[in-house]
C-alpha cells in the first residue's frame, strides 16, 4: 500500500510541476503526437502533384507545366504542349522552397503533415 501511495504522490507532483505547465512544451508534445498520428495514417504519396510541378516551373520562369507523353492525370488546362494549373497557385508558392532544396521528388503529403502538426501545436500555445 505504501508503494502505491508513493507512486501516486510522485505522479501528482510531476503533474503539478512547472515544466508540464509550460505552454510551449505542451504545444511541442501535441505537435509531436499529431505528427506521429498523421505519419502513421498517411498514404505513401500523391500522384496528383501538379503543385510540385508548378513550383518547379515557376522556379524556372514558366507559368505552365511542360506536358510529356504519356500525359499525366492532373487537373490541367492543356494548350498544345503546355499544361496550366486551373487552381490558384498558393500551394505552389508555399512549396517553392522545398522544391528548390529537394527538387521535384519532394512529397507534398509529408510537407502538409509537418505543417498541420506544427499548426496544431501553435494553436495550443495561442489558446
Amino acid at each position: 500500500m505504501t508503494e502505491a501511495r508513493l507512486f501516486w504522490s510522485r505522479t501528482n507532483a510531476l503533474l503539478r510541476s512547472e515544466a508540464l505547465n509550460n505552454k510551449w512544451l505542451q504545444g511541442l508534445a501535441i505537435a509531436t503526437a499529431i505528427f506521429a498520428i498523421y505519419w502513421l495514417t498517411a498514404p505513401g504519396g500523391n500522384p496528383y502533384r501538379q503543385y510540385v510541378l508548378l513550383a518547379d516551373s515557376l522556379l524556372h520562369g514558366r507559368l505552365y507545366i511542360p506536358i510529356v507523353e504519356p500525359r499525366p492525370a492532373l487537373e490541367l488546362a492543356i494548350y498544345g504542349e503546355k499544361g496550366f494549373v486551373v487552381d490558384p497557385p498558393a500551394p505552389a508558392l508555399f512549396l517553392m522552397p522545398f522544391v528548390t532544396l529537394l527538387g521535384t521528388d519532394v512529397n507534398q503529403v509529408q510537407i502538409s503533415i509537418g505543417v498541420g502538426a506544427a499548426a496544431m501545436g501553435l494553436f495550443w500555445v495561442a489558446t
